[in-house]
């Protein structure tokens, strides 16, 4: 198969407390693409994430292989790949 993807999210404890983990079994490899906790702080809109996610500011990252504007995705995305 090229992708199987496994993905859970949801709350622990509460609803403050929320969670989300990602992994794809593709290709023949195992890989954690995201995994994380995400914890309300005293009850406001202010969240405190840990864990391992994507980076908001990589556009390679965030759009799919098919909303490229290019055809091969950068060397430094591979290298770096969160």
């Amino acid at each position: 198969m090229k992708r199987v993807q496994v993905n859970l999210t949801g709350h622990a404890y509460n609803e403050e407390t929320q969670y989300r983990l990602m992994i794809d079994f593709g290709e023949g490899k195992t890989q954690v693409k995201h995994a994380y906790v995400d914890v309300a702080l005293a009850h406001s809109d202010v969240r405190l994430r840990v864990g391992h996610d994507k980076r908001p500011y990589s556009r390679q990252q965030i759009a799919s292989i098919g909303g490229l504007s290019l055809i091969e995705r950068a060397i430094t995305d591979s290298t770096f790949r969160a």
